[in-house]
Parts: structure tokens; sequence; C-alpha cells
């Protein structure tokens, strides 16, 4: 993984400095549950990758809670020396910011090491619903209110944005139950029970639970298609005004 090496090769000025480090085990403080979609899976794969190259075991700690706010204070009130690192996304380092909620200044009290990816987001519905596109999901909500219950990784988190970009962008008129969770494991696990009927989420989260048919992938939310997935449309080519949050993950 090109971005695993990119992170270990920033590392290394803190080797060179000390030329010990790293004597014992990296921590790195993922701000999500486990099994969360693509930030866990991202996550474990980058520590595995660049513990191998540095010669020394990265730790994945999964402290999830109030969208990334928990698990990135415990990166803030760490001891500035190398030995742990923070997992961060839009939700942890902008949204919850700008909600005034998070007790952290994202530029004055973190260095930014490596962006590792930009996260392809999709418009997912569970198979009781009747829609298979965007188009008759609309129309199903505006005849059904209030039917629909969506999932959220928080209340302002990332995935709820994108729900509001939905609405906003569809006419404003969609009147959906939003039921926010601690992050995106959850949300996955109640829509493939029939708990809640649709949510936003990552691509990689997506596509194993639509493989089961326990979800159907409507939309990416990409300018164009996924190449990953051709044959599903862009939410672009329905709702043309469309504005997709941003999906990066920073170490």
């Amino acid at each position: 993984m090109a971005n695993a090496l990119a992170l270990a090769v920033l590392l290394a000025p803190a080797a060179l400095c000390a030329q010990d480090y790293p004597a014992k085990p990296i921590r790195l403080v993922l701000p999500y549950p486990a099994g969360a979609g693509g930030t866990d899976l991202v996550a474990r794969l980058v520590a595995g990758k660049t513990g191998e190259y540095l010669g020394q075991t990265i730790v994945v700690e999964n402290r999830p809670g109030a969208t990334g706010i928990i698990g990135t204070e415990i990166v803030q009130r760490a001891a500035p020396d190398g030995y742990t690192l923070g997992f961060g996304t839009p939700s942890s380092h902008v949204l919850s910011v700008l909600s005034g909620k998070a007790p952290y200044d994202p530029i004055r009290d973190f260095t930014p090491i490596v962006t590792l990816t930009d996260s392809v987001f999709a418009l997912v519905v569970h198979p009781t619903v009747p829609a298979h596109n965007v188009r008759d999901l609309i129309e199903y909500i505006r005849k059904n209110p209030r039917k629909i219950a969506f999932g959220s990784n928080g209340m302002g988190g990332t995935f709820h944005l994108a729900t509001e970009n939905f609405r906003i962008a569809a006419g404003g008129n969609l009147d959906i139950v939003h039921v926010p969770y601690k992050g995106t494991a959850q949300v996955m696990g109640d829509m493939a029970s029939g708990q809640i009927q649709m949510a936003f989420t990552s691509v990689t989260g997506a596509v194993p639970f639509q493989k089961q048919d326990k979800l159907r992938i409507l939309a990416v939310l990409e300018d164009e298609r996924y190449p990953g997935l051709p044959d599903v449309p862009s939410i672009i080519e329905t709702l043309p005004k469309y504005d997709k949050p941003a999906g990066w993950f920073i170490i």
C-alpha cells in the first residue's frame, strides 16, 4: 500500500532524531468502532504495512463516540512523543469543530502526517424498499412520509451531512427519520436487519452487504461512475446539484 509506505517514510525523521525509535509499539487511535466500514479497514491495513516497514507493532485502538470527538481528544491529550497517532476524517476534524462541540483545534493541536485516501461514498437502501434508483427512492419517500429511517455516524457527522445534502438537492421536502449511531458498523448492522431502511456509507463498507443481498446500492457520490461499480450510477445523474461531502482519511 503506497500510503502506508509514505507514512513510514514520513515517520523516519523521528527515527533519525532518536535512533531507538520506535522502541515500543505505536498506537493508532481510531475514533470509530471496530468494523466501521472503510475507516477500520484502512486503519488496520495502514497499521500493518507501516509496522512491518518500521519493525514495530502499530496497534489500532478503537475509541468511538460523539462523531469522532472522543478518540480525537485522546490523541490531543497524549504525550507528543511519536507513540500516539490519530486517524482523522471530516467528521472528527472539520464538522465536529464547526458544530462547536469539539474541545480541540484541528490546526493548532495536531500535526498532519499523510493523507491516506479519499473515500468513495454510496447511497444504500434495505432490499425491502421498493426503489431501484435515486428517482424511485425520492418518489417513494414523498408518498410515504416518515416511513424511511436513515442511519448516520452521528449528529453532524459526514453521513448525516450527506443525507441533508440529499434532501436539499431533491427539493427539500423529504420527510425521513434520522437515527444517529456511534459509527457505521452499527448502521450497517441495523441496515442488514431491516431496522433502518436507508443510509449513506462508504463503498468499501457497502459492497460486502450487497453481495449478501442485505442492502442495495442505488448510487455513488461521485461526479462520474465509480470504476469499481460501473453499473451503479452517480448520484449526479439524477441530482445534478448534489453537493457531495469530503471523504478523506488522514493520519
